[in-house]
């Protein structure tokens, strides 16, 4: 599952709120959404070098493609997206969608729910010398044959 980031403030109070219509403001976080599901997060596009056609988006979001040419002729003329012949890209994408503060209160992933074993060392009390395997976190007292 991949997942965006917003602003709360800056979508409820901030510049998107008066610069676009609701339906914009609508189209504008939907093309978020598609530039994360993107394989190359930040940009729409059908592959690395190759724009989707506008109608294409339009299909995809449910919309016209006069609503979809005006939001991204606001945002262009704003800042937040710059269109060229391998897609849409949001700006700043990096930026605003970063993983670094959120990862940062977390332990390195991925965690490993089972210890892993050590290799097999010869019991040391026994005549025969038996081999047992240890436990990384077990105590070495407990011991399974």
């Amino acid at each position: 599952m991949k997942w965006v980031k917003f602003d709360i403030e800056g979508c409820i109070s901030g510049s998107i709120r008066f610069d676009l219509t609701p339906a914009e403001r609508s189209v504008w976080y939907e093309l978020i959404l598609l530039a994360g599901k993107s394989r190359n997060p930040g940009i729409v596009q059908a592959s690395s070098e190759i724009a989707y056609p506008r109608q294409f988006i339009a299909n995809q979001l449910r919309i016209s493609k006069s609503l979809l040419n005006s939001t991204i002729r606001k945002c262009q003329d704003e800042g937040r997206l710059v269109v060229d012949k391998s897609g849409i890209h949001i700006t700043n994408w990096s930026r605003y969608q970063s993983d670094s503060e959120r990862l940062k209160k977390y332990p390195k992933y991925p965690l490993d729910p089972m210890p892993k074993p050590i290799p097999k060392k010869p019991y040391p009390n026994s005549q025969t010398k038996p081999t047992i395997a240890y436990m990384e976190g077990v105590p070495r007292d407990r011991v399974w044959e």
